[in-house]
């Protein structure tokens, strides 16, 4: 599986936002603009919006208050597969593991955390990304209060 997209718009898009000489997408990333470029949206948005259209809209870090134990998962938008979820955590948390059945790639938006990956310790900083493959088990062990991320779940494609 390449991680480069298939669409050359997605591809454009990418090399626009390169920094300081890197030459490769990060992994996963390819797969989540492939699908992002090539998902249809469950309606379609009008040519010309009438000026009282409401687009989906937010910030990732308002109301970000974490929740008094465990983490809150919100969906930030779904279609075909795909899910884009914010997670707020606690510092204390009950440390489950997750076997699922989709790829997800996460992104610590803030904080630090620390996960158990198919039995790999794995430490994550502020702006640190991760892809775990589905049917990876994979547990957050450690993880500082308020840490906030953003995760993308996609079909795995095997």
């Amino acid at each position: 599986m390449s991680d480069h997209p298939k669409t050359s718009s997605a591809h454009s898009r990418y090399q626009l936002d390169t920094r300081a000489g890197q030459e490769q997408m990060p992994a996963g990333l390819g797969k989540v603009l492939e699908i992002l470029t090539n998902t249809q949206p469950e309606r379609a948005m009008p040519a010309d919006p009438p000026a009282t259209v409401r687009w989906p809209m937010g910030n990732l870090f308002a109301d970000a208050q974490p929740p008094q134990d465990g983490e809150r998962f919100e969906p930030l938008h779904q279609q075909a597969g795909l899910l884009i979820e914010r997670i707020v955590s606690s510092a204390r948390i009950a440390q489950q593991e997750y076997i699922q059945t989709q790829d997800e790639w996460v992104l610590l938006l803030q904080g630090e955390a620390t996960l158990e990956v198919a039995g790999q310790e794995i430490t994550l900083r502020t702006g640190d990304y991760l892809l775990i493959p589905a049917q990876t088990p994979h547990t957050v062990r450690r993880v500082s209060e308020g840490a906030l991320w953003l995760a993308v779940h996609y079909p795995c494609q095997k």
